[in-house]
C-alpha cells in the first residue's frame, strides 16, 4: 500500500463558517421555523412559527435532504386552532398537538400521507376546555406518548404500543401530583431510548426511564426556565429558556444539578440546544443556537467550539446526528428562505477547504508511504499532544496520546481513501492534514 500525504491547511480556532451552510428554501411566507423533527439524512419536517412566537397550522416537509421543501396546512378538525408540537415518525407519517386558543381544548392529529390529510386521535382525548396538549413523542414506530396540562390533579398523558392506532391514558398512580397552578410547556421534553423527561411551570423535572409508564419528579435550579438535552439516561445539559448565558449540567439523569454561569464568551445569549448523536466511532455533540452563533460541545458542556458567528437566528436547531441538522430562521418571502442545513464535515472534524493557512507546526513522512507514518515536531516535544485519525464520515480510527519527537503511526490496516489527522494540544486544535491511502 501507499501512502500521500498532502497538508492540505491549518485549523484555526474557529473553522466553520457560514459556507458550512446550505439556505433553502422552506415554502414558507412571512412565517418561521417552529420547530424540526428529522427522521433521516432525507426526511425532515418542520412546523411553522409567527413573529415572533405565534404559533400557527403551516408545516414543511422534504424527502430529498431538503433540496425541496413542500409547505402543508393541518386543517381537518374544530380545534385546529395552533399546532404546539408536531412530531414525525417517517417521510409518510407525522403526529401534531393541536389546540384552540378562544374556546380551549385540542386533539392528537395524524397523518399517513406525508401531510396531505389529517385525522383526530379520538382515543387521546383533549376536548375538554382546560386541555392544553403540550408534544407527543414515539420512541420507536409502535411505542409513543403524548402529553397535556393536568386534568383532576395530575397531567395528562396518554400512550400508545400499536403505533397510534390506539391510546390509554395513564393512572394517577403512576404520575407526581401536580402542585399549584403547575403546567407542561410546549415542545419542552427531551427522550434518548426508552427515557424521557419534560419541563413545568414549578421549575420540576419529569422524568421516565420505562418508556414513559412510571414517572419521578425533580427540582430544577431557577434560572428562568430552561431548555434541556440528554446524550443518555445520565447526563444532560440545560439553558435559560427565554435567553441566557447559563448552562445547567446533570450526570444522575436530572434529579440534580450544577450551575455554571457565563460559559460561553462575549456576553453571548443561546435559545436552543440539542445533541447530535455519535455515528460509528465519531463522538456526539450538544449544539447550541444563539443570538448570532452556532457552538458545539463534545466534552459535556466544558468547553464550546463555533460552528458559525455569521448567521442571525434565534431560532432551533436540531441535528438527526452529527452529520445531518437543520436551524431555522426568519422567512418573509423576502430576506430569507427560512432553514439552513448543516453541510459541514462531521461536526467536531475541520472541514479543509474552510480553515486557513497557518506556519506548519509538524512534519508527516515519508510521502509516499506503505503506511509507518513518522510525526515530527518543529519545536520542543509536546507531551501533551493528541494526533486523531478520522475518515470523511467523522469515524475515527486511530490516535496517539502524547507527542514525543520521532512519533510515528502505523496505518498499513486502512483501506484506500482520504484521511483527516488532527493534531491538537490541550484542548487547542494546532494542525490539520489531509491523508491518501493508496
Amino acid at each position: 500500500m501507499k501512502l500521500s500525504i498532502l497538508i492540505v491547511s491549518f485549523l484555526p480556532l474557529s473553522f466553520l463558517a457560514q459556507s458550512q451552510w446550505v439556505e433553502q428554501d422552506c415554502d414558507f411566507t412571512n412565517i418561521g421555523i417552529g420547530e424540526i423533527s428529522i427522521t433521516s439524512d432525507l426526511c425532515a419536517w418542520a412546523s411553522g412559527r409567527g413573529n415572533p412566537w405565534d404559533y400557527v397550522l403551516e408545516f414543511t416537509r422534504t424527502t430529498d435532504g431538503g433540496d425541496n421543501w413542500i409547505q402543508g396546512v393541518i386543517d381537518s378538525c374544530v380545534t385546529c386552532g395552533r399546532v404546539s408540537h408536531l412530531h414525525a415518525l417517517n417521510c409518510d407519517t407525522a403526529f401534531a398537538m393541536t389546540f384552540d386558543p378562544v374556546d380551549g381544548g385540542g386533539a392528537l392529529m395524524r397523518t399517513n400521507d406525508g401531510g396531505l390529510s389529517w385525522d383526530s386521535v379520538n382515543t387521546a382525548d383533549f376536548s375538554d376546555p382546560a386541555d392544553f396538549p403540550n408534544w407527543v413523542h414515539f420512541f420507536n414506530d409502535q411505542e409513543g406518548i403524548c402529553m397535556g396540562d393536568a386534568i383532576d390533579g395530575y397531567f395528562k398523558i396518554y400512550r400508545t404500543t400499536d403505533g397510534g392506532q390506539t391510546w390509554n391514558r395513564l393512572p394517577q398512580a403512576n404520575i407526581p401530583d401536580t402542585i399549584g397552578n403547575e403546567v407542561g410547556f410546549t415542545r419542552l421534553y427531551d427522550a434518548v431510548d426508552g427515557n424521557i423527561w419534560f419541563m413545568t411551570s414549578e421549575q420540576r423535572m419529569f422524568r421516565s426511564n420505562d418508556f414513559g409508564v412510571n414517572w419521578e419528579v425533580s427540582e430544577v435550579p431557577d434560572i428562568g426556565g430552561i431548555q434541556f438535552s440528554f446524550r443518555d439516561q445520565d447526563h444532560g445539559l440545560a439553558i435559560p429558556y427565554i435567553g441566557g448565558d447559563t448552562l445547567l449540567t446533570t450526570i444522575d439523569g436530572g434529579e440534580t444539578w450544577t450551575v455554571n454561569p457565563n460559559f460561553l464568551p462575549n456576553d453571548d445569549r443561546v435559545y436552543s440546544i440539542d445533541y447530535a448523536k455519535g455515528v460509528g466511532t465519531a463522538p456526539g455533540a450538544y449544539v447550541v443556537v444563539g443570538d448570532t452563533l452556532v457552538t458545539y460541545s463534545q466534552d459535556g458542556g466544558i468547553t464550546w467550539k463555533d460552528l458559525s458567528r455569521e448567521l442571525d437566528f434565534p431560532f432551533p436547531a436540531t441535528f438527526l446526528n452529527v452529520h445531518t441538522g437543520w436551524v431555522g430562521e426568519p422567512s418573509d418571502g423576502i430576506s430569507g428562505d427560512g432553514i439552513f442545513k448543516y453541510v459541514g464535515t462531521t461536526l467536531g472534524i475541520p472541514n479543509p477547504e474552510d480553515v486557513s493557512s497557518r506556519e506548519e507546526n509538524f512534519t508527516l513522512f515519508p510521502n509516499p508511504s506503505s503506511g509507518n507514518v513518522s510525526i515530527e515536531s518543529k519545536k520542543r516535544s509536546t507531551s501533551n499532544a493528541r494526533v486523531v485519525v478520522f475518515d470523511s464520515q467523522g469515524r475515527l480510527l486511530q490516535k496517539l496520546e502524547g507527542l514525543p519527537s520521532g512519533s510515528a503511526m502505523d496505518l498499513s490496516a486502512l483501506e484506500s481513501g482520504v484521511y483527516f489527522v488532527q493534531i491538537t494540544a490541550d484542548d487547542t486544535p494546532l494542525q490539520v492534514s489531509t491523508l491518501v491511502l493508496e
